[in-house]
């Protein structure tokens, strides 16, 4: 039986404006979006884990990009492009009638002063997010889900896991887990019925 849908913050409950995150950091710097993506995506990776802070991320794109930026006009346009979900909070919010929500999601430092705009503890309680700086992991790695189910207490089966990427999916499922992969409000909609109605009939 489902009992817990665990959910990715930003691509899911949180979407990115037109520009997205490399067309920001590519106005921002002057610079093409594939070479933003290289960069901000690898960085990315120590941001996420905790190994440095937000304002070292930003330095280091400035670095990379050989464009000093103030840092307070970076953070806030980087802030500016993520917005609340509307769509997909209202049905999450009719989900949490029924069960428990929890949050797992890949995000830095600046993620409570970005969440002072989505207030996310609205619809989870901050005892089930799981934020990948504060773990020092990070999604696909295996060892953040386990962290997660291990403190929800829950067995994998138990558990839908949504998320926009396919490798974070990927794990998940490796684990035992249900996962849907978020591409549209109504898609998850069609696939988390299938799976909450073909678990609890088990």
């Amino acid at each position: 039986m489902i009992k817990t849908i665990i959910f990715d913050n930003a691509g899911v409950l949180v979407c990115r404006n037109e520009d997205g995150v490399y067309g920001l950091f590519s106005k921002l710097y002057g610079v093409s979006e594939d070479k933003v993506q290289d960069e901000y995506d690898e960085i990315g990776k120590k941001l996420d884990t905790g190994e440095i802070t937000g304002d070292e991320f930003y330095l280091a794109l400035d670095v990379c990009f050989g464009r000093p930026l103030p840092f307070e006009e970076v953070r806030a346009a980087h802030r500016a492009i993520f917005q609340r979900k509307r769509d997909v909070w209202e049905y999450a919010e009719r989900l949490k009638r029924d069960f428990e929500l929890a949050l797992l999601s890949n995000f830095g430092d600046f993620f409570n002063e970005f969440n002072e705009d989505w207030r996310l503890e609205e619809l989870i309680d901050k005892d089930r997010m799981f934020v990948s700086y504060r773990l020092g992991m990070a999604k696909p790695s295996q060892e953040i889900y386990l962290y997660a189910l291990n403190s929800l207490g829950r067995k994998p089966e138990e558990t839908v896991f949504v998320d926009d990427k396919l490798e974070n999916i990927e794990t998940a499922r490796s684990l035992g887990m249900n996962a849907v992969q978020f591409k549209s409000l109504e898609q998850l909609k069609v696939e988390l019925e299938e799976i909450i109605k073909r678990e609890n009939e088990k």
